[in-house]
């Protein structure tokens, strides 16, 4: 494998090459080293109008063993046949098997530019935004939500009603929220401007987020933990805060967070692996740069590692195991004349920088305007209409030479543990978690299921098709079994559900005889808004409460305020940690402490109070013990 080295970036900052550029996604991370094929497998085309070239794809997304295509075109073609004959009626949007690369059913027929694909979290709906005003003959302004194609619907819309005024080039979905960004200034009828969220289960209205940007949103892409939303884009303002191309904001207030580095050029299309974030940049040529996605090193989040230089806009950018891959309108890589010659397509080392030698050749003056690469395949789309020299036009695949048949295995079971920072009502809140391997292509889905007591597994659907944690409720004094099932990016699916050890949580509240209180307690005061009406509180240094019983976990449920103080708790009479009900205002049903233990056994726990000065109260609300 030959590698070259990168050259720094050019400085100059030109007009953008073209109007409109669909941000790419990226794909799960896997094991191994995998040989990309440069020529591309015979797969279906797009075509234009009968008297011109209008083609163009915009937007890749696949899911469930099905690839969705969209952009500007009025005809799909089926593999096998030639451009203009066999043409598949197909306005903006189709979907092909990913297997046998043929048209399927489903055909939304927007009537305009589709600029964006995401998924939802049960992959049972795919979101669509661009330029569109109808689809399927009905008004959807900008977005529209339609079933999958897996189940061989005709995809006709649902009746979510997200709505915008304008373009919206990038979406992001997970948990019950849908993150729009775009050329807007109106969604769900409100002022706002370029950016927005809205509700996934809410018929689309807008949830708080994002105030605006002073200039579109190209891309947006959530980081790993799901806690923050990258944005890239032709802005400089978010928030009215100076973010230059590329911010990063909470995931759920909006609020601009910590980013170190700004390049001087739009980025319109964002990738992560965990540990960098990767943009596609364009003006002055083009550009690929590589930052922290958190501090490392001595270097803060968002400090810029390397950029890569091409002589053209780089459009897509998307992980590919160890690679980086880039697709834009470029013939050569460095900054340096003669530079290294890359056909509108480029593989980069992710941790380098380095140039690999990967190089298929496509055609035309600008080619590519988006990529995607998923497990085993890397998928183009663009206005092009060869690749290596073979006819392909507008949409085409490249597949590692390595077939991955090795269904993946979930390594660790599903189970829950109680949560300290939560409040309970009539249920307890918990998390659940679990996590899987694959050999070689990586998971790109995790399906869970719930059964309550002797009730039926239903499915209980994670915020994002590659979560290993999930938030439930739980009711006490009954019985909860989950399982779950992973899907591998070359859709094989694992063999069989794996389902984790029950749970069963026993509420105690202060008023239960179990409870052994010691020194001077208020007991069973009424208090409005306490778990069983009552709670018993302590201001005297080294009142205890102790409950002995069974379980794998506990949790003690308290009240929060000004006027509440320290306690010691003890596990099995260990002092573990020192617990602070300090609140600024009055929080009840609070779960202010939560242990676990390895396995299910007889344990101890006795609260202490300390007797803080000035605000010495300490409360027993509840005790829960998980088994």
């Amino acid at each position: 494998m030959t590698i070259l080295h990168p050259t720094p970036a050019r400085r100059a900052l030109a007009a953008l090459a073209i109007a409109a550029i669909a941000a790419s996604a990226t794909a799960s991370s896997a094991l191994g080293a995998i040989t990309l094929s440069g020529v591309p497998d015979s797969s279906a085309q797009v075509d234009g109008t009968p008297s011109t070239t209008n083609f163009t794809v915009h937007a890749i997304l696949r899911a469930d063993g099905i690839v969705y295509v969209a952009g500007s075109f009025t005809d799909a073609v089926d593999i096998g046949q030639p451009v203009g004959a066999g043409d598949v009626p197909r306005s903006n949007l189709f979907a092909i098997d990913a297997g046998t690369g043929h048209v399927l059913p489903w055909d939304p027929e927007p009537n305009a530019t589709v600029r964006s694909l995401a998924i939802g979290p049960s992959g049972n709906t795919i979101f669509a935004g661009g330029d569109f005003t109808t689809v399927d003959g009905s008004s959807h302004q900008h977005i529209v939500a339609i079933p999958s194609a897996r189940n061989n619907n005709a995809g006709v819309p649902l009746a979510w009603n997200g709505r915008t005024n304008g373009s919206v080039y990038a979406i992001v979905v997970a948990g019950v929220r849908v993150y729009l960004g775009g050329a807007f200034t109106n969604v769900d009828g409100l002022a706002h401007k370029n950016a927005a969220s809205v509700g996934l289960s809410h018929g689309g209205q807008i949830l708080p987020w994002v105030s605006g940007t002073d200039g579109e949103v190209r891309a947006l892409l959530l980081s790993p933990n799901r806690s923050r939303v990258f944005m890239g884009g032709l802005f400089h303002l978010v928030n009215q805060v100076s973010e230059n191309h590329l911010a990063a904001v909470d995931a759920i207030t909006g609020r601009t967070l910590p980013w170190a580095s700004h390049p001087i050029y739009p980025i319109i299309g964002l990738a992560e692996n965990t540990s960098y974030l990767y943009g596609a940049g364009t003006g002055g040529g083009g550009h690929l740069p590589s930052y922290t996605l958190v501090p490392q090193s001595g270097k803060p989040a968002g400090a810029l590692r390397w950029t890569g230089s091409f002589d053209g806009d780089v459009v897509g950018v998307s992980m590919y195991h160890g690679d980086v891959i880039a697709a834009g309108h470029f013939n050569s890589f460095g900054s340096t004349s003669p530079g290294q010659t890359r056909h509108h397509m480029a593989a980069l080392n992710a941790v380098s920088g380095l140039l690999d030698t990967w190089a298929p050749v496509v055609n035309q003056v600008l080619g590519p305007f988006t990529e995607l690469a998923y497990g085993q395949q890397v998928y183009v789309g663009g206005d092009f209409t060869k690749v290596a020299g073979v006819d392909q036009q507008g949409f085409t695949q490249f597949s590692d030479s390595a077939a991955d048949t090795t269904p993946p295995t979930i390594t660790t079971a599903p189970d829950v543990r109680m949560v300290a920072g939560t409040a309970i009502t009539s249920y307890v809140p918990v998390t659940l978690s679990w996590a899987g391997s694959d050999n070689l292509s990586g998971i790109c889905r995790y399906n869970v299921q719930e059964k309550i007591d002797s009730g039926p597994f239903a499915a209980a659907v994670p915020p994002f098709a590659t979560a290993t944690t999930m938030s439930r409720l739980e009711a006490p004094n009954h019985t909860y079994s989950f399982q779950a099932l992973a899907t591998d990016c070359s859709d094989n699916a694992g063999v069989g559900y794996t389902t984790g050890p029950t749970s069963r949580i026993t509420l105690t509240q202060n008023s239960s005889s179990a409870i052994s209180y010691s020194g001077s307690w208020v007991r069973n005061a009424r208090v409005s808004g306490a778990s069983g009406g009552t709670l018993s509180y302590t201001t005297h240094a080294g009142a205890s409460a102790t409950l002995h019983f069974t379980g794998r976990q506990i949790a003690w449920v308290a009240s929060k305020s000004s006027g509440r103080g320290k306690a010691s708790v003890y596990i099995d009479g260990t002092r573990v940690a020192i617990v602070d009900l300090h609140a600024a205002g009055i929080l009840r049903r609070q779960v202010v402490y939560a242990h676990a233990f390895a396995g299910i056994g007889a344990h101890t726990i006795r609260i202490v109070c300390q007797g803080t000065p000035g605000r010495a109260i300490v409360d027993i609300d509840a005790l829960l013990a998980l088994r």
